[in-house]
């Protein structure tokens, strides 16, 4: 499908959402593997993805039991065969579905499974041996969709209603992203259930006037190293 492609279909799915706080989004598709421990056909499950382009890191939160191989994944704009990348898996879209899915929601509800299709040397199985491939790993991937599903329907209530505002108050102040608010909640979600604590006092960030884009970054950072430094 290539990036581009897969992360304007992604956009168009999610923005035509209308409960979009009880979903979650899996991307399912075809990957390469440098190393042949992993045979054709097996299914593997995503915890982190590389845009080789960008150098973007993107990682999906698994807070789920599965049966999976667990991998890094490298997306590129081209077919690659015969060189040498620095995750296990290769494939063409994963970075594209994953920024889009990003804006909309948080990592715990963004999946990637890829199943193993070549050993990234130039030779790819034909059309009916691929659908094959996916088709014995439907198991697998019914899964993680009940799973998550599972997650969605029984989620503990981390955050109370008034933290939410808070959370809300801050992200507007500091003129935060879509992205950027979502990963401020998250950051948040994990940070309680990490301490067993109430968010950390954040009042100083009303005194603060923003004015670039640099700042943003800023702040953004800061409150990175204030969530995950206890």
């Amino acid at each position: 499908m290539g990036k581009i492609c897969s992360s304007i279909a992604t956009t168009y799915m999610l923005s035509n959402i209308g409960d979009i706080d009880h979903c979650a989004v899996i991307n399912v598709g075809l990957c390469g593997a440098q190393d042949r421990k992993h045979s054709l056909g097996m299914p593997i499950l995503i915890n982190k993805i590389v845009d080789a382009d960008t150098s973007y890191e993107y990682f999906p939160d698994i807070f789920f039991s599965h049966d999976m191989v667990e991998g890094g994944l490298e997306t590129h704009g081209s077919q690659v065969s015969g060189i040498y990348i620095g995750e296990e898996f290769v494939d063409m879209e994963a970075s594209g579905f994953f920024e889009a899915a990003s804006t909309f929601l948080p990592p715990h509800r963004i999946s990637c499974i890829k199943v193993v299709s070549d050993h990234i040397d130039g030779c790819i199985p034909k059309k009916n041996e691929l659908m094959n491939m996916i088709d014995m790993s439907i198991p697998h991937i019914d899964n993680v969709c009940k799973a998550m599903r599972y997650n969605i329907e029984n989620a503990v209530t981390v955050l109370d209603a008034n933290e939410k505002i808070y959370l809300e108050r801050i992200a507007k102040r500091l003129r935060f992203t879509v992205s950027q608010t979502y990963e401020l909640y998250d950051m948040a979600f994990k940070y309680k259930l990490r301490t067993g604590k109430g968010l950390p006092s954040l009042e100083y960030i009303f005194d603060i006037q923003i004015e670039s884009k640099e700042e943003v970054k800023r702040e953004f950072e800061k409150l990175k190293e204030i969530f995950w430094s206890k």
